[in-house]
């Protein structure tokens, strides 16, 4: 059910959404971070937005679309079933603002606005007390990846000389990881070169966009419930790809129960796909894509992805966790095929050893 306040759904401003919710946990079936730092990617439009809201002398509110929340079983958190890449976003943003505001002095200790627009920014990433320890109100579906969120909250602290690699990443990143640092270095160089904000109306601007921003905000009972909203209704957020859309075709189709067990195997899917070393194969799309031509008998375009796997799960939950299960073995098959360009699984999947014809020209690995 909708969550409604005095019948109305919530409008929340910025600062209101991020400090209304101790934590915004990203579920683990959620894709990766990927929205793109650069100037014609997605942190750039919205920069350019929210610049365009600064400067316009007649907006005092700029409505950023819809976010959906389930409630979870931990008290105090809040599932993001969509919003992630601009609450993430937004909090990274933050982050740098704050920075840039203390590297260049921009808060006037004697002026009681600017200390209460501090204490607020800093509120909007960190429910715990400002001056102690950080927690984050948004919580990654990888450990990992929080540690780069705390990371950047470190370098948001100090000054620019003393930063230089304290976001440099080494090992085995994964594109969430990659992306959180990428978009903080992006957004705070932007801010530096002032060709989004000038820095004498800097604290102005900041004050504007925390209260004016305003999101939409459902709240349901769960997350089957969430999903099936969120299926209904336009978002701005990022276009989702074929494999989103069947993705959250199968959560929409099992009970809330196996959410974990599906999320599982979507990620196990995820990891052996990186493990090709190949772009264009570590994109879920294509194993589906391969997948369904195998069982057409003959090629399938991307455009028909959706249906054609919208049509095999039908209203079924059984055929829906069955392709989650089979999806990690098929995975590794990929991974086999476009490492060792062999056509058999090795030992390793010895689980899907039935002899499958599949033509050359139904894989297009590209070499």
């Amino acid at each position: 059910m909708l969550k409604v306040t005095d019948g109305r759904v919530p409008v929340l401003s910025l600062s209101e959404y991020f400090t209304d919710h101790d934590r915004l946990k990203i579920p683990n079936w959620q894709r990766d971070y990927s929205w793109d730092a650069s100037d014609e990617g997605q942190v750039g439009v919205l920069l350019e937005d929210l610049q365009a809201f600064v400067g316009n002398q007649n907006a005092s509110e700029y409505l950023m679309g819809s976010v959906i929340l389930c409630d979870s079983d931990n008290s105090g958190e809040h599932l993001v079933i969509d919003g992630q890449q601009r609450s993430l976003t937004l909090t990274i943003f933050l982050m740098a603002a704050l920075k840039y505001i203390r590297n260049n002095n921009l808060v006037n200790p004697h002026d009681a606005g600017h200390m209460a627009l501090h204490t607020a920014i800093s509120q909007c990433f960190s429910s715990g007390a400002v001056g102690f320890a950080f927690q984050s109100r948004v919580i990654m579906n990888n450990p990992q990846a929080d540690k780069v969120i705390k990371r950047i909250f470190d370098w948001s602290q100090v000054g620019d000389e003393q930063n230089a690699t304290m976001l440099d990443l080494a090992g085995n990143i994964t594109k969430s990881e990659r992306n959180l640092v990428e978009v903080a270095q992006y957004i705070y160089r932007r801010l530096v070169d002032e060709s989004v904000f000038d820095k004498g109306s800097f604290m102005a601007a900041m004050r504007k966009i925390t209260e004016g921003v305003k999101f939409v905000v459902l709240t349901l009972d769960n997350q089957s419930e969430a999903l099936r909203v969120y299926d209904r209704i336009n978002n701005r957020g990022m276009v989702l790809s074929s494999a989103d859309l069947i993705k959250n075709i199968i959560f929409m189709m099992v009970d809330d129960s196996d959410f974990e067990y599906v999320s599982d195997c979507w990620l196990e899917m995820s990891k052996e796909l990186n493990g090709t070393a190949k772009a264009r194969l570590q994109d879920p799309k294509f194993l589906l894509r391969l997948l369904a031509s195998i069982d057409l008998g003959t090629k399938i375009t991307y455009d028909g992805l959706v249906d054609h796997w919208t049509d095999y799960i039908g209203e079924s939950s059984k055929k829906a966790l069955e392709l989650a299960n089979d999806l990690p073995v098929r995975a590794i098959a990929l991974r086999n095929l476009a490492q060792h360009q062999s056509m058999l699984p090795g030992v390793e999947i010895e689980d899907w050893m039935e002899l499958t014809p599949v033509q050359i020209t139904q894989l297009h690995i590209p070499y």
